[in-house]
């Protein structure tokens, strides 16, 4: 049945409008019906009485299909005319979108499949694109615009698709949908999953990949930030010879992965000077910065954006933090001349922050809206292959050992076997699997770095065909 207006001279009447259904059979009948549009000629419609469920619709409806729903990734941008542009309404960033389509499908099946970055998204900008009045969403540089929509969030579940299929060109599209499903996160917004607005929770390629090689891998990831949301934001100009350092507190062991800069839309140019901004870990110091721990990262000034947390990835710093230590997050000008403007707080209470002045460092009474990522991983950070073939299989001594809080396992294999590497404690339990999966000839090294496991003696024990061999090794913490 299709209800509308077949005439456009005859506009609908005014008012309200109710569709009677009649079921003539003594059982009854379940039915859905859909809100085709919203309008009649130029009057709107309001449905009374009806629901958003089952609003996925084809061809994400296919049961082969991987049918995204969208978050949003950020609520304010900045544009290339100056100035912050943001979406209409309450924040609702990391939330559902609300054009996200909610299922069930008709026939009661599980859709959507998972969630994606799909709203506030910085996508390339055509150079042949119609941009007449566009240009709020148009970003600094003129590259790039801010585009929302399932289509975005497809598109990074495509991506990730892709990169899987990289690894493994024999995967199908199910083993890749049970394997992003898998390794889906859940937060306070996504709730408990699979939900109809969610599907399995928001999309985790790093923990995706992770989980081909080791299936009981589980990533954990903590942002930590002590900037406060209000009060309102202030200027803090970085350059000459001043360094600026945020102290923070891991409460997760693991790889210091990235770094969240904010830089401020309050000035034309933010970030002036050739760069690169200098990215640095510290020790403490009483409260301070003190030593250098690991190497420099430098981020190109092309690199930072006015008026969101700029992403930089901080793995070339090789740093492993320890839960319970305090360390400090550095940044500096490479040149005398370059400048970089961060937003900060106004807060008093709990502040982190200090500030060297060319000659010494002091404390600060603001918070800098600049945050350190540390991730880890219950199962190998990482396998590596080594040149060579061996001529015998091999289970070398971890090193090193004792060890806190990663340590390296090598092994090898003379030929293509399906090989498993095992933790157990000294009862003989199981603690985790690190490997488990066919793997050519050749010489490999694993890195593993436990978590949540307590200082004592560990064995690994690995199994490729008929060979077995197990070793001791010993956590310190």
């Amino acid at each position: 049945m299709n209800v509308h207006d077949a005439v456009s001279t005859n506009p609908p009447k005014p008012g309200i409008w109710t569709l009677t259904l009649t079921n003539p059979g003594a059982a009854s009948t379940a039915f859905d019906g859909w809100l085709y549009q919203d309008s009649v000629g130029n009057a709107s419609v309001t449905l009374l009485g009806g629901n958003t469920d089952k609003t996925i619709s084809m061809p994400g409806t296919s049961a082969g299909a991987i049918t995204a729903a969208s978050y949003v990734t950020k609520w304010v941008w900045p544009s290339y005319v100056g100035g912050n542009y943001v979406y209409v309404g309450t924040d609702r960033t990391n939330n559902i979108s609300s054009f996200s389509s909610i299922g069930p499908t008709r026939d009661g099946r599980q859709k959507p499949d998972i969630a994606a970055p799909g709203q506030g998204i910085s996508s390339c900008l055509s150079s042949t694109a119609d941009t007449t009045d566009l240009y709020s969403w148009i970003l600094p540089g003129q590259k790039h615009r801010i585009n929302q929509g399932t289509s975005m969030a497809a598109a990074h579940v495509t991506g990730a698709a892709a990169l899987l299929l990289g690894i493994n060109p024999a995967y199908t599209a199910g083993q890749i949908k049970t394997l992003l499903q898998t390794a889906a996160n859940t937060d306070a917004y996504t709730g408990t999953v699979p939900n109809y607005t969610w599907g399995y929770g928001k999309l985790d390629l790093l923990e995706a990949v992770a989980r081909y090689f080791t299936p009981s891998t589980v990533i954990s990831r903590a942002v930590y930030y002590y900037d406060q949301a209000t009060p309102t934001n202030t200027i803090r100009t970085l350059t000459g010879a001043q360094r600026f350092a945020v102290r923070f507190s891991p409460s997760l062991s693991g790889r210091l992965t990235g770094a969240k800069i904010n830089v401020t839309t309050a000035n034309n140019r933010p970030v002036r000077g050739a760069g690169p901004l200098k990215c640095e870990i510290y020790s403490d110091n009483g409260g301070l910065p003190g030593t250098q721990l690991g190497s420099t990262v430098t981020w190109p000034h092309q690199f930072l954006s006015a008026g969101i947390l700029n992403y930089v990835q901080m793995l070339d710093a090789n740093i492993s933090v320890t839960s319970g230590t305090q360390y400090h997050l550095v940044l500096s000008p490479t040149n005398a001349s370059d400048t970089v403007m961060i937003r900060s707080d106004t807060s008093t209470v709990g502040t982190r922050g200090s500030l060297f002045d060319g000659v010494s460092w002091n404390a600060v009474v603001y918070n800098l809206r600049v945050r350190a990522i540390v991730t880890s991983g219950a199962g190998p950070n990482s396998v590596e292959t080594a040149e060579g073939t061996p001529e015998r299989y091999e289970l070398l001594q971890n090193y090193p050992n004792p060890f806190n809080p990663s340590t390296t396992i090598g092994f090898s294999i003379p030929a293509q076997n399906r090989v498993t590497l095992k933790i157990y404690n000294l009862l003989g339990q199981e603690v985790v699997t690190l490997i488990n999966d066919d793997y050519a000839a050749g010489k490999y090294r694993v890195q593993w770095q436990p978590i949540g496991l307590a200082t004592g003696t560990y064995f690994y024990r690995l199994q490729a065909g008929s060979y077995t061999e197990s070793k001791k090794l010993l956590l310190l913490k």
